[in-house]
């Protein structure tokens, strides 16, 4: 699969007051730097995430890639990228969770690196959102 994320940069900086560091998303072609948070997930958290999410494409149809995760009691947030297996194709979006979509999809409920795949929401091909499709292979 032409899906794969990683860290870029592990020197820890302060983005908008949070320690952070940078990673990139690559999907076929496309990539993106992305600032992944470290102020309630580790690093280790999103790597083994990461890892997972795309073993996971092996045995289910959905999963997801996690970048960013704020603390729910001081600002609920979330960066993350459901992926979504069709025959042969993943298709892959970017999707962010914030306010009264993080409390409408979240509620009280723990978003943690084993239970984030709970939170991923069906694919409805007829929205219009950002997509990116590659092959399973």
């Amino acid at each position: 699969m032409k899906v794969k994320i990683n860290i870029i940069e592990k020197q820890e900086v302060a983005i908008e007051g949070v320690l952070s560091i940078w990673g990139q998303i690559t999907i076929g072609n496309f990539k993106e730097s992305v600032p992944i948070g470290l102020e309630y997930w580790s690093r280790n958290d999103f790597e083994r995430q990461w890892k997972e999410g795309l073993e996971r494409l092996q045995n289910y149809d959905k999963s997801c890639l996690v970048t960013y995760v704020q603390d729910p009691k001081t600002g609920p947030y979330i960066d993350w990228w459901p992926m979504y297996k069709i025959d042969n194709k993943v298709y892959v979006q970017n999707h962010i969770l914030f306010a009264d979509l993080y409390r409408n999809r979240i509620g009280d409920k723990q978003f943690t690196p084993d239970t984030c795949y709970d939170f991923i929401p069906n694919r409805k091909p007829k929205e219009k959102v950002s997509e990116w499709v590659v092959d399973l292979e």
